[in-house]
């Protein structure tokens, strides 16, 4: 934490492992905040009296977030002048309007589940402008194209490393990680 904010830190919402970020810059700051989470009698503390009980103030914000949706939340927050934003999950990452209105994502056929959200290149160039062609390689496709062609091993080498197991196509202990 910086010590010279207060309140700042990352707050429970609704639902499972959903997080809104908030950071309260300024008194002016702190006073919006106050008044979103319906604490308004605590609007004029002092950024001393902030940090001596920040403790109590980080649960009268989280009594807050924990009604709302993280997205929500950043969002009037963002509108009174109060630093926050969503913590993106796994899921919520690939709707994220930001990133769309960016063009950040390219969705990719694949073989054995539905296409798919891959990120394009974050840089762009005005002659490279790369974009994924394909989606990431399944567990030893490739495994004759490099130990046969690149490599050249011979087929039957390939069948020998397959029955010992040194090489397959899914892998040995899928229920793990």
């Amino acid at each position: 934490r910086d010590a010279r904010i207060a309140p700042q830190g990352v707050y429970a919402c609704a639902g499972e492992e959903q997080w809104v970020a908030i950071s309260a810059r300024s008194d002016s700051e702190w006073r919006s905040l106050a008044r979103v989470i319906g604490a308004a009698e605590l609007a004029d503390l002092s950024l001393a009296e902030r940090r001596a009980r920040q403790d109590e103030l980080d649960r009268r914000v989280e009594s807050w977030t924990r009604a709302q949706d993280p997205s929500a939340a950043a969002t009037t927050l963002q509108g009174v002048g109060v630093a926050a934003s969503r913590v993106q999950d796994a899921c919520s990452i690939h709707e994220d309007p930001h990133l769309e209105a960016r063009g950040y994502w390219l969705k990719l056929p694949h073989p054995k589940m539905s296409a798919w959200k891959q990120p394009v290149s974050s840089w762009r160039l005005v002659e490279a402008q790369p974009v994924p062609r394909r989606h990431a390689p399944l567990f030893g496709e490739h495994n004759r194209e490099i130990l046969c062609g690149l490599l050249g091993h011979a087929e039957s080498e390939l069948a020998e490393l397959s029955a010992a197991g040194v090489i397959g196509d899914a892998p040995v202990n899928p229920g793990i990680g």
